[in-house]
């Protein structure tokens, strides 16, 4: 049993579509890249960036990203419409 369903806590958008994704025949992903970035001179604090990309044939590339720093995670899903616009810019 996870910890989400013994303290009632649904699963954030985030965990919902990463779930339904992870292990479907038609999708492949690669391996999470993560990225720390060091202010120079240490100056601000440090972030960390955690990049995941899972592209399922028929939609596209959906890219999931975590930033952690010092006022917390924020976790985003960058879906295929957007992922896209990206690669074309």
């Amino acid at each position: 049993m996870s910890d989400d369903s013994r303290s009632g806590k649904m699963p954030d958008h985030f965990d919902r579509l990463i779930g339904a994704l992870d292990g479907l025949p038609d999708v492949t992903r690669v391996k999470p890249s993560t990225l720390r970035v060091v202010p120079p001179l240490g100056v601000g604090g440090t972030q960390t960036f955690i990049l995941q990309t899972y592209r399922q044939k028929d939609a596209g590339d959906m890219i999931f990203l975590e930033h952690v720093s010092e006022a917390g995670t924020v976790r985003i899903v960058i879906p295929p419409a957007v992922s896209n616009a990206i690669a074309r810019q």
